[in-house]
Parts: structure tokens; sequence; C-alpha cells
């Protein structure tokens, strides 16, 4: 962690991972492996980021059930699962289902992987 960089809170940085610039990890935030946190980019939450580099903010979504982030380039987590974008789409209704999601639940979550994929493609 350096330049400007803070961590605070409950976060931790582990492993090989650097937080610098004007970044801010907080919260219960989670930086880990080899990623790298940097610029204006602000971590917080129950976020992870881990593996490779981040250079604009995660998304993450406080759903009405669980929390929803892009967990790296391809995967996305709600609550504890994380997957795939693309298990995410062919699975999401059969997974919500099993976690006791209502249809309005599951529709909202199904709006939160399609803007992400969006936002990931950027």
């Amino acid at each position: 962690v350096y330049e400007n960089a803070q961590v605070y809170g409950n976060a931790w940085v582990s492993g090989n991972a650097q937080v610098y610039g004007d970044a801010w990890v907080y919260g219960n935030a989670q930086v880990s492996e080899d990623a790298q946190v940097n610029g204006n980019v602000r971590v917080y939450g129950y976020a992870k980021v881990c593996g490779g580099s981040w250079n604009k903010s995660p998304l993450q979504i406080q759903g009405t059930k669980r929390f929803f982030n892009v967990s790296d380039s391809d995967s996305l987590q709600i609550g504890c699962m994380n997957f795939s974008i693309a298990y995410w789409k062919e699975h999401f209704r059969k997974i919500g289902m099993q976690q006791g999601y209502s249809e309005q639940e599951i529709e909202e979550y199904k709006l939160y992987i399609d803007l992400a994929e969006k936002i990931i493609k950027l």
C-alpha cells in the first residue's frame, strides 16, 4: 500500500496485492493474490478483488437479499456464490429458486447480471 492509497476499517490487503495512487479499500473489502488496485478506485463493503489489475472501481450493488459484485473480468459474486457471467446468465433462475428468491428478486438480480456484463465490456 503506497502513494496516497488508504486501507481502513476491517479491510485487508494480502499476498502480492498492491493498492496505490488515490485508491481506497475499506469496510470489509479484501484485495489479494496479485491484484492491483490503483487510480481513483474505491473498493468497499464485502467486495473481493483478486488476481489482475483493476483500473476502475469494480461494480458492487447491495441487492434486496445479498451483495452483488464483479469479482474479476469474467465472474460475478452474489452472496457467497461466485460463477462466470455465462454460467449466471444460463442458471440464474434455477439458482435463485434454490436460494428461496421470489420471482421479483430473481428478475432484480438478472438486471444486475446484465448490467455487469455491459460494464465489463466497456
